[in-house]
């Protein structure tokens, strides 16, 4: 499954549960919508493992992290779900914000490439 703009993309590898970001993210709320549905389908899924990587994704802009912290949020609820976020030292906003966001969701392996 795959989102992608001239400035991004979102896929979704439900084989391996690997979630990757990349790009630039800067849409208005309500253009996150197909992102946000595909989301909720991956939480639906439950899948045993998910990697969440985020090296690639230069920008986010606030709905984008709303958008996100909330799937974050939802995976609280699917304790089963082993999770993995990746992301990159090298994307100066990636260190604070995803220790941040491993505040919402503690089971969650946090690592920097």
């Amino acid at each position: 499954m795959e989102i992608r703009d001239k400035e991004f993309s979102v896929t979704y590898e439900p084989q391996t549960g690997g979630l990757r970001f990349a790009g630039v993210l800067r849409l208005m709320t309500k253009d996150y919508r197909d992102i946000q549905e595909l989301l909720e389908q991956i939480l639906r899924a439950a899948p045993p493992r998910l990697d969440i990587d985020l090296q690639a994704l230069e920008m986010i802009n606030s709905s984008g992290l709303n958008t996100l912290s909330r799937f974050i949020l939802g995976l609280r609820s699917r304790p089963q779900i082993q999770v993995t976020i990746h992301g990159s030292r090298h994307v100066v906003w990636h260190t604070k914000t995803l220790t941040n966001m491993k505040h919402f969701l503690p089971s969650a392996e946090l690592v920097f490439h």
